[in-house]
């Protein structure tokens, strides 16, 4: 773990870090429901808030990269803090099982999520192991709140009427623009069901991380999750473990789907290398600048 974390930023974990399949499958499954309904429908559900970063984000809303909005992506953002309200749309939008099926993946992943960090403390040998994972764990201090959010994510295929003209010669488009994550880790889930492990092809994805200066590949492995690094740990690991710039690169006639935890400390945690900055300031700042079209700083 810290020879991949440290070179890349990015490293693979199996067994979905202890998360049951059947609790991915039925995430997968409860989030690509909900997407199926149209768009206005969606919105009326549970429009995205800028308050407490929950909702549904619509096609076009989020600009990752600094050159135009997100293509064809939409979302479904779960905060820890705030997730009954959506669950409570989405229960209306489909069914009640969709939403126990993301309330689900929430919770395991977020357990996951807290062991992960107790192996990446040792390895960048922090001083305090219980103190880094007790500043992420919500049992450690049920009255402080966070940033930590499941996002459902779904990139749908684009045609000639969607106004795109940076479609590749390849026929691939720049999904999301190269950005790092915000948090302390993120743990993303892709479907993997159709992959084979002996026909390269089915292992492909969408997802890049820029490596040196040139762009690589993420490849499907069954059984994984992907785990980066993002901002508050490169800060917390004083740039051991970098926070990596990566992006979303894919065909344009493809559907696209991914669950991704993103892990941040609890918004009073005072950002280690930025005296005065709180977690939750350094969160408020991105998402700001990722929803209002300004381009973030990596």
């Amino acid at each position: 773990m810290r020879d991949a974390a440290s070179r890349t930023g990015f490293f693979l974990v199996d067994d979905f870090a202890g998360v049951p399949r059947h609790v991915v499958d039925a995430a997968f499954d409860a989030a690509a429901r909900f997407f199926t309904a149209d768009t206005t429908t969606k919105i009326a559900a549970c429009a995205w808030e800028a308050e407490t970063n929950a909702g549904y984000v619509a096609i076009g809303r989020e600009r990752l990269g600094v050159s135009h909005p997100d293509v064809g992506k939409e979302a479904l953002n779960l905060p820890r803090d705030s997730a009954a309200t959506v669950l409570a749309a989405v229960a209306a939008t489909t069914d009640k099982a969709d939403a126990d099926a993301l309330a689900a993946l929430l919770d395991a992943a977020s357990a996951a999520a807290l062991a992960l960090l107790a192996a990446i403390g040792e390895a960048m040998g922090d001083d305090d192991i219980a103190a880094f994972v007790a500043a992420h764990d919500a049992s450690a201090a049920p009255a402080a709140t966070s940033g930590t959010t499941l996002r459902a994510l779904h990139y749908s295929p684009i045609t000639d009427s969607d106004g795109v003209v940076a479609v590749d010669d390849d026929g691939c488009v720049l999904r999301a623009g190269a950005h790092t994550d915000y948090g302390t880790i993120t743990l993303l889930f892709r479907d993997d069901r159709g992959v084979d492990d002996n026909d390269p092809a089915s292992t492909s994805d969408d997802l890049e991380v820029l490596v040196g200066n040139d762009w690589i590949r993420v490849p499907v492995v069954r059984n994984t999750v992907v785990v980066n690094v993002g901002d508050l740990l490169h800060d917390w690991s004083t740039g051991l473990f970098p926070s990596t710039l990566h992006r979303v690169r894919g065909r344009a006639t493809a559907h696209r789907f991914a669950l991704a935890l993103f892990v941040h400390p609890h918004d009073h945690i005072a950002v280690r290398n930025m005296p005065g900055l709180t977690a939750g300031d350094h969160l408020r700042s991105r998402l700001e600048a990722s929803y209002t079209g300004t381009p973030s700083q990596s």
